[in-house]
């Protein structure tokens, strides 16, 4: 298994973690209403932009262009201004 691939599984397992301490049930409805702890959302946008990156590298650009615009909607709830600009860039940067 390559570097990129073990990055990938790591990035992915991570991303796995931060859905698995969600509360169930009830408490996630109200955890839902309020949202994740911004640091917690920061963190799962840049793992999956980063997700996106060993993809693209990879050649797989449909699922690159998944976790991209996961990445950017990660971002966009946090009301963050630079960083969506980067993962919009990178996009664009898919089509050409």
């Amino acid at each position: 298994m390559g570097e990129s691939d073990r990055a990938l599984d790591e990035f992915r397992n991570a991303l796995e973690y931060i859905e698995s301490v969600l509360p169930s049930g009830r408490e996630r409805i109200s955890y839902l209403w309020f949202g994740l702890p911004e640091g917690v959302r920061e963190m799962k946008a840049e793992m999956q932009f980063k997700v996106a990156q060993i993809y693209e590298e990879k050649g797989d650009i449909d699922r690159a262009k998944e976790y991209y615009k996961d990445s950017l909607k990660t971002y966009e709830a946090l009301e963050d201004e630079e960083e969506p600009k980067k993962v919009r860039e990178a996009l664009e940067n898919l089509k050409s």
